[in-house]
């Protein structure tokens, strides 16, 4: 995991998606979006039972103060771990899939599609954000 602030980890994250697919800048609140998940599977995320509580304590470093994208996700995850504690058969991981198109995934890419960004490109974003959301995933469990 890494050492670095939220907020370098954040913009290491959207570097790197505006490397695959330059046009993804044109689109900074989906950029965002992208770059929050990806920069969320660098973080180091731990969980602690907690005595007479069966939701566990989430601890996330570093913390990503006052983003409320990262905020959703951390909430997803904690859902997860205290769904874990409670029931006997939790679903299988957070649904960051889920999240990432609810934030206009899809929308996002036929627009790109239709400003001269190359399937290509959309591709390699596509890779960068599911490695992201399997990291994710199994560091959840």
């Amino acid at each position: 995991m890494s050492r670095m602030t939220w907020t370098r980890l954040r913009k290491n994250a959207a570097e790197k998606l505006t490397r695959a697919c330059a046009l993804l800048s044109q689109r900074p609140a989906k950029q965002a979006v992208l770059a929050t998940i990806v920069a969320l599977a660098e973080v180091k995320l731990t969980t602690h039972l907690q005595d007479g509580r069966l939701d566990p304590k989430l601890i996330v470093s570093p913390i990503p103060e006052g983003d409320c994208l990262a905020q959703e996700l951390l909430e997803l995850i904690a859902q997860h771990a205290a769904d874990h504690a409670s029931h006997a058969r939790p679903d299988s991981s957070p649904p960051f899939g889920d999240w990432v198109e609810e934030h206009g995934f899809s929308e996002m890419s036929i627009a790109l599609l239709g400003s001269d960004a190359d399937w290509q490109q959309l591709r390699a974003v596509a890779e960068i954000v599911a490695s992201a959301i399997r990291t994710l995933s199994v560091r959840s469990k």
